[in-house]
């Protein structure tokens, strides 16, 4: 519950932090005044950030139940260490390299002796077999104990090449994933076998595994309940989509977890502080700067036009744009003017922190129970009427109608953030508004008093 509620106050930080931000400067500006600067929100932000902290230290423990989730989503952050202890990759494997004064050079791989065994010879044309002679410079994949293996590479003079650990399983060019063969699959019965290349060329099979135990033999054929450990880049990660067999875990949920920072990392933070520099700077509107800083994201090739999409919430697409013609209709059929006409008659003559107050206290009930992106698109239009109709500017009454949009703390389904929290921390529908109030008495007196010191009437 701290981590959601603090993002609703840390929303309040820049114009980016919410849609809201972006529809009441368009709807300023549209009124006739100055839009909001990119960090001009900060402003009463801090403070909001500062006391939401406050608020959760002093009072958090007392007010936030403390219960069991029914489910937790998984921690990955160790997921390569789990996978090389599970099918003994760091202990089993160690590769070394063939140079050309070996004396293994021309033998066969198969019945090589000291305690250890070859179970893998690669070349430069792939996988050779282990009763063909071994050719200079191949790759052998030897299995046994670290000091039998050491013992047979100095004997050999081979090289020795890093072996598979957490940092080489997965790293920022490559990854894993794990297969699971579900019955009736079309692959049972295929035969695959460790360092076998898949017929698509993108990924290498590092283990199967039956029942739990390892399976080494060079060709075995599929089972259901079988798995299968593939390693390839995680652009061929992104594209794969099985329908034969089963994910263990979605390589996409993986590389957030192990690889925060993965490739593109520094184009795409370069690409936000440059759409950062034009919103601040008002060379484009926040539409154009957004939609430029996407696009070159694409172009840098940080995400495909597949991932673009993938990654807009459509649900709030179609809800914003469903939105907007009401708040029209709102404004146009002259409702908009009559609830704010009598918004204006109820706080008479007791002046405009009055109409703040009032305008909090409509726009925090409505957002209790639709989407505060909803609530705003509704509310602007009164806003702005109320404004005209005391003859007070219209900057004043928008940027704490953003505050009053924000303040959606007593129920779960206020926001997506209030939502998304509900199950991982196991709270209840009523869990809420404990705490909650707390929240709102503090946004409302940010709302109300802080502003109007920033954004004179």
């Amino acid at each position: 519950m701290p981590l959601a509620f603090g993002a609703h106050a840390g929303s309040q930080l820049a114009l980016t932090g919410t849609p809201i931000h972006i529809l009441v400067s368009d709807a300023t500006v549209e009124a006739g005044e100055e839009a909001f600067g990119y960090f001009e929100f900060a402003q009463a932000g801090i403070p909001l950030v500062v006391g939401a902290m406050a608020l959760a230290l002093v009072f958090g423990r007392r007010l936030i139940p403390d219960r069991e989730p029914e489910t937790i989503r998984p921690d990955l952050g160790d997921h390569a260490r789990t996978l090389i202890d599970h099918y003994g990759l760091g202990r089993r494997v160690a590769r070394v390299e063939v140079p050309k004064d070996s004396p293994l050079v021309g033998q066969p791989a198969a019945g090589l002796g000291g305690g250890v065994r070859i179970t893998e010879v690669t070349g430069k044309i792939g996988t050779i077999d282990l009763d063909a002679p071994i050719p200079e410079g191949a790759v052998l994949a030897l299995e046994g104990t670290a000091q039998e293996i050491d013992d047979f590479t100095r004997r050999h003079g081979l090289l020795r090449r890093p072996s598979l650990g957490a940092e080489t399983l997965m790293d920022r060019q490559t990854g894993v994933v794990e297969l699971m063969i579900p019955p009736r699959s079309p692959i049972v019965g295929e035969h695959v076998f460790p360092g076998e290349t898949t017929s698509s060329g993108d990924f290498v099979v590092l283990a199967v595994q039956r029942e739990g135990q390892n399976i080494t033999t060079e060709q075995t054929g599929l089972r259901p309940g079988d798995t299968v450990l593939l390693r390839g880049t995680w652009d061929a990660l992104d594209r794969f989509d099985p329908s034969d067999a089963l994910l263990v875990d979605p390589p996409s949920q993986v590389r957030r977890q192990v690889l925060p920072l993965g490739p593109g990392s520094t184009r795409a933070l370069l690409i936000t502080l440059g759409m950062v520099a034009m919103l601040a700077s008002s060379v484009f509107s926040p539409t154009v700067a957004v939609v430029l800083a996407v696009g070159a994201l694409v172009l840098t090739r940080v995400m495909t036009m597949r991932q673009a999409y993938q990654a807009v919430n459509w649900t709030i697409v179609v809800m914003v744009a469903a939105m907007i013609p009401l708040s029209v209709a709102v404004e146009r059929s002259g409702a908009a003017k009559a609830i704010a006409g009598g918004l204006v008659d109820v706080v008479g003559d007791a002046g405009p922190h009055a109409l703040l107050g009032g305008l909090f206290a409509i726009t925090a009930v409505f957002g209790q129970l639709i989407s505060n992106t909803a609530t705003a698109l509704i509310m602007i239009p009164i806003a702005l009427s109320a404004a005209a109709d005391m003859g007070i500017s219209a900057r004043p009454v928008m940027m704490s109608l953003t505050i009053a949009a924000a303040g959606a703390f007593l129920t779960p389904i206020a926001t997506a953030a209030n939502l998304m929290v509900m199950e991982p921390a196991g709270y209840r529908f009523g869990d809420y508004w404990k705490f909650g109030l707390l929240m709102l008495a503090l946004f409302a007196a940010a709302s109300v008093a802080l502003v109007p010191i920033f954004w004179s009437f």
